[in-house]
């Protein structure tokens, strides 16, 4: 799910700050995951160029994070899906600046799996149903392809309900 795959850019990368805003129907969408994932033209080989993540604000902008918040991410081509469940907004916020993102996401697993423990092993399926069209999380069918750094450091995300880019 979310916090899995992410973390570690490859060691002595340059990593450049991106930011976006993501849009369903033209209104800004709060809460929604953003992912970059690194697009690999020969899976036998490791690029060494690792995934991003940023949490959209209220406003719909995010900032992506690779090892510490808004780091940034680093020079290649990416894939690029975006998350958004019922639970998404309220259980998960953006970390504070400088935090060690390993750490972050650790915590943050361990909290996940204590209150599966609490509620007795079993999931909210209802209240983890996507609320956005489901290609946009599907790393086979999303419609957004971005190389990094882009011009401005920004890449924005206007989804539609019917899907599509």
């Amino acid at each position: 799910m979310l916090f899995a795959g992410a973390g570690c850019g490859a060691s002595g990368s340059k990593l450049h700050k991106m930011t976006g805003k993501v849009t369903l129907e033209g209104q800004p969408v709060e809460g929604a995951i953003v992912h970059y994932e690194p697009v690999v033209d020969d899976p036998t080989k490791s690029t060494g160029v690792h995934s991003a993540e940023g949490i959209t604000g209220a406003d719909g902008v995010y900032s992506l994070t690779t090892n510490t918040t808004n780091d940034g991410v680093a020079e290649g081509k990416y894939k690029v899906t975006i998350t958004k469940t019922s639970k998404s907004s309220t259980d998960i916020q953006a970390p504070p600046a400088g935090t060690d993102m390993a750490k972050f996401y650790q915590e943050q697993m361990a909290k996940k799996m204590m209150n599966l423990k609490t509620e007795g092993g079993k999931r909210d399926v209802k209240a983890e149903e996507s609320r956005l069209p489901l290609e946009y999380s599907d790393p086979q069918r999303t419609p957004w392809m971005v190389t990094v750094p882009t011009p401005d450091g920004k890449f924005d995300i206007p989804m539609k309900k019917s899907g599509g880019a």
